[in-house]
């Protein structure tokens, strides 16, 4: 058992207003959170938990609080809340078994299921309370858990009819009876402290001779004199004199979830919300909450956890939804970064390049707010056409207009706040194929754009498969690719001498193709020696470093091309191993993307964590997992870095979190250098930022009379300070000045501190 110290949740988070910056090294979450799973109500609000979402509505301020692993959570990948009000307790409980236990100010961990070896799954479905216990739903059977203690009193787990294991699916006690919703149907267990319920000989097995099917129970709840179980669209059972009897009521689905609060019975579908009392079934539906997951009652009236609404709760008069800013779902591809806005894309097609025919838009980020562009008209969402697979997107800086490739219908054009077309096939002047006729097949895999007349995309299985669109005349070329796994690329790059660089798709022969437009020459990169020479033909990422170099990342490692400028011309061509303490980095690891950052630093994406290392490669910086970081899941999908604020987005296969990185864009000269926090104050045991330098800068920090007390330098456009000097001592109180100069010493810059210690 574990525990830690939280703030009050009143304060824990504030309000969740826009959050513009993060300090340096620390970290934020990106999730979703109108996908609401399950809630649990308090006195003041109510708790919310979505697969990877936690957070707080607090009534009296109308304030949402997020929790997450930054605030103290041992986990992610949620699978159920309870709220247990005689002891204030939030119980947590997540798919891999572990629990958290949250009180006003402390968060206690409980991890004996995760850590106990299971055959089965441990994921907690359910949670119902009695007498400061925690009855915990499991594929694996039933845990008792001790709210005191804090500690798992025992489990029941061989309880089937023949004493194998069974999953539980919900559980409730009524009149001193544990019953439980199984796989085999509805069993019943005294609570009586000498009936010994581990020996499933213990257990009453309801079948049809007591009225109710021998099949799944879906769920079972009970309230005052009434008790009731759900069979899958069998019907709605409720238990009268040791029998079991129908309610004449067809379900048109099954029930999802069973609330035994105060008030009726409530019975969430995936449409609609059953009240039932006294036998009668009442249909509650809303346009607020079109897909209910869960659903509570109490003296301010209905509240639902719905997946694309969130929170539904009631307001004045009407019932309202409320959830934080996030993208509109966890399921991340791509992220892009233009200026200080970040645009996120969902998922276009599978592993085979099968599209997959969605229409979920794309999700942009800007002033610590995410807004979701679609065209499923639900809450906090912005119009955006029904456009299939968004794959790629680009920026061109002189219309200012977005280029979105989409796996099936061509390159969408958007301009912020105006309009929308889609260029395809039947564009006038189109060189776009659509290369299955009879249904919407022009497969753009990737976009790119470098200059104001040219935004370059890839048409996947086309022949020509590179075109150039100019967007000031409205122009058209198309170039071919000479050898058939051309015909195939997923994503471009342009180096500085405007050579093509792309991606292509391992399932069609794979390697890297590089092109130049102007002369017409093109090459084939492999694994094959003086070919290309990579680890792998299974090439993931392409990234062009500061230094023009190309970092290459396979699924059997990384390796570069550190003089990529006579690729086309050299008739013999290898990759560079980039060693590390003399052996490859990240030998025959599979790497998923590299990211460089504005110190040329190289982030690196794999499915153990993300690293950043060094501009050569040579010494590790950071390793995050899942283990010593907030990330949700240790397999990295992209990486992007705001070059502005040095913020760098991860995306993994559960969701999106950042870290502010300690490195920027360097600049020609300084602008608008900022030094934050200033001043420091004697709480403050993190790093000095020194931004907007001019790029790799030398920085001295020196007291008021002059003393100089510690030199470094940036990466690229940002230095950092740890308020020592240079014995590693934390500096007096006073006023210190901070002098930048440019390598040359030709641009400098003074600006002033104050620590006060």
């Amino acid at each position: 058992m574990k525990s830690r110290n939280i703030f009050c949740l009143m304060i824990l988070s504030a309000s969740l207003v826009a959050q513009n910056d993060i300090p340096l090294e620390s970290w934020r979450t990106h999730f979703s959170y109108r996908d609401a799973k399950s809630i649990g109500l308090t006195k003041t609000g109510a708790f919310c938990a979505g697969a990877n979402s936690l957070f707080f509505l607090d009534l009296p301020d109308q304030s949402l609080n997020r929790i997450s692993k930054i605030d103290g959570l041992s986990d992610t990948e949620i699978s159920t809340i309870a709220y247990y009000d005689p002891l204030k307790m939030l119980v947590i409980a997540y798919w891999n078994g572990n629990i958290d236990l949250l009180t006003d100010n402390l968060i206690t961990n409980i991890n004996t299921i995760k850590i106990t070896p299971v055959n089965r799954s441990k994921t907690i479905s359910h949670i119902t309370f009695n007498n400061n216990i925690a009855y915990l739903s499991t594929d694996f059977g039933m845990v008792v858990l001790d709210l005191i203690k804090n500690e798992v009193m025992e489990a029941y787990t061989n309880i089937g009819e023949n004493g194998e294991v069974i999953s539980i699916n919900f559980g409730t006690v009524f009149l001193d009876t544990l019953f439980l919703a199984t796989e085999q149907g509805v069993i019943g267990g005294s609570l009586d402290p000498s009936v010994n319920l581990q020996d499933y000989k213990n257990w009453k097995r309801f079948n049809s001779l007591a009225g109710i099917p021998k099949l799944p129970v879906s769920t079972i709840g009970s309230i005052e004199s009434q008790l009731l179980a759900t069979v899958g669209t069998e019907g709605i059972y409720f238990y009268q004199d040791g029998f079991w009897d129908r309610i004449d009521y067809n379900l048109e689905s099954p029930v999802l979830h069973m609330d035994s609060g105060s008030g009726p019975l409530l019975l969430t579908t995936e449409s609609k919300i059953l009240s039932v009392s006294n036998l009668e079934v009442e249909e509650l539906t809303n346009p607020v909450y079109p897909k209910p997951q869960s659903s509570a009652m109490n003296s301010d009236g209905l509240w639902v956890a719905d997946s694309v609404n969130g929170l539904v709760f009631p307001g004045s008069g009407e019932l309202i939804n409320q959830f934080p800013s996030g993208p509109f779902s966890d399921s991340v591809f791509l992220v892009f970064n233009q200026g200080n806005i970040i645009i996120a894309l969902p998922p276009g097609y599978d592993a085979v390049r099968n599209p997959l025919r969605t229409t979920l838009g794309f999700y942009l980020f800007e002033e610590g707010e995410w807004t979701s562009y679609n065209s499923s008209n639900y809450s906090k969402t912005e119009f955006f056409p029904a456009v299939a697979d968004l794959v790629d997107v680009a920026y061109n800086r002189q219309n200012k207009k977005y280029y979105f490739a989409s796996f099936g219908e061509g390159i969408v054009e958007w301009e912020p706040g105006g309009d929308v077309r889609i260029l395809n096939e039947s564009t006038p002047g189109s060189t776009l194929i659509n290369i299955i006729p009879g249904g919407r097949n022009v497969f753009v895999s990737s976009i790119y754009s470098d200059h104001p007349d040219a935004v370059w995309a890839t048409n996947y299985g086309n022949p020509a498969s590179i075109h150039k669109f100019n967007p000031n005349d409205e122009t058209w070329m198309a170039y071919d690719a000479s050898f058939q796994a051309g015909r195939f690329p997923l994503d471009l790059l342009i180096a500085e001498n405007d050579d093509l660089w792309l991606r292509l798709d391992a399932n069609n022969g794979g390697g890297i193709m590089v092109f130049n437009p102007e002369s017409s020459l093109q090459k084939h990169l492999t694994d094959i020696e003086d070919q290309g020479g990579l680890p792998s033909r299974n090439v993931n990422d392409l990234a062009i470093d500061k230094n023009g170099q190309v970092w290459v990342g396979t699924d059997k490692g990384i390796s570069h091309y550190p003089f990529p400028f006579d690729i086309l011309e050299n008739p013999a061509v290898n990759a560079s191993p980039v060693l590390i303490d003399g052996r490859p980095l990240l030998r025959d690891e599979p790497i998923n993307c590299i990211s460089v950052d504005g110190g040329n630093q190289k982030w690196i994406g794999t499915d153990n964590g993300i690293w950043l290392f060094t501009a050569q490669g040579d010494r590790v910086l950071y390793h995050f997992t899942l283990d010593n970081s907030p990330l949700p899941s240790n397999k990295i999908l992209d990486i992007e870095v705001n070059d502005l604020s040095g913020e760098v987005f991860i995306v993994t296969d559960l969701g999106t979190v950042s870290f502010r990185g300690t490195s920027t864009e360097g600049l020609p000269e300084h602008s608008q250098v900022r030094i934050f926090p200033n001043p420091v104050t004697r709480d403050f045991s993190g790093l000095v930022g020194i931004s907007g330098l001019v790029n790799n800068a030398i920085v001295k920090v020196a007291d008021i009379t002059g003393k100089l007390v510690n030199e470094f330098k940036a990466a690229g456009g940002t230095a950092v300070w740890d308020i020592s000097d240079f014995q590693g001592r934390r500096v007096q109180s006073g006023v210190y000045l901070v002098f930048s100069s440019s390598p040359d010493g030709n641009e400098t810059f003074i600006g002033k501190i104050a620590v006060i210690n």
